[in-house]
């Protein structure tokens, strides 16, 4: 376990403690442990891994910018997607991400291709739905915490093979609360 690797977990708990309390210090603490986890994956070969962090970084400007002004120059409201859209959506991103890891698993050098194409994949559509404001994400971000723990314990990082444990056990916590604020807020 690096230092790189310690600060990079620091930041993305505090991050997701602060996501859970719909605190928009998320956005700029999810940056510098995004930009901080860019460099502990790409010396993990895991480069889908890598290619998120920096998608991730542009989506979570977007996300900040969305919570302070996005809904007609208000901050948006918690809203629902439904369990069975974000259902199909998170069977169809898996799927599409399958066949690229698979792909990718013939044609590079590639560590454990599959499951990082699957949650590179699925991490994208947990976001946009954080960004959006949308009750469901924490469902799409528990399959990512858990394709994320096997991956990253299986690539020696172990420390964050714990911290993404912690995230799926986060996702229960993030989702209570915010289905606590939907109801009160109608």
């Amino acid at each position: 376990m690096s230092p790189l690797e310690m600060a990079a977990t620091l930041f993305t708990v505090v991050s997701v403690v602060l996501c859970v309390f719909r605190n928009i210090w998320l956005y700029p603490t999810g940056i510098i442990g995004t930009a901080l986890y860019l460099g502990v994956f790409l010396s993990s070969h895991l480069y889908f891994s890598t290619g998120l962090q920096v998608f991730f970084i542009f989506v979570q400007l977007y996300g900040w910018w969305y919570w302070l002004r996005g809904d007609h120059g208000h901050a948006p409201r918690i809203t629902r997607l439904g369990v069975v859209r974000t259902l199909v959506l998170t069977v169809l991103v898996l799927a599409v991400s399958l066949g690229i890891g698979w792909w990718a698993g013939r044609t590079t050098a590639a560590a454990s291709s599959l499951a990082d194409a699957s949650l590179t994949g699925t991490s994208l559509l947990a976001q946009f739905l954080q960004d959006r404001k949308k009750l469901e994400n924490w469902l799409v971000w528990a399959v990512v915490d858990a394709i994320s723990t096997a991956t990253y314990y299986g690539q020696g990082l172990h420390l964050t093979a714990v911290l993404y444990a912690g995230l799926l056990v986060m996702t229960v916590w993030g989702g209570w609360e915010w289905w606590r604020d939907l109801r009160r807020q109608g």
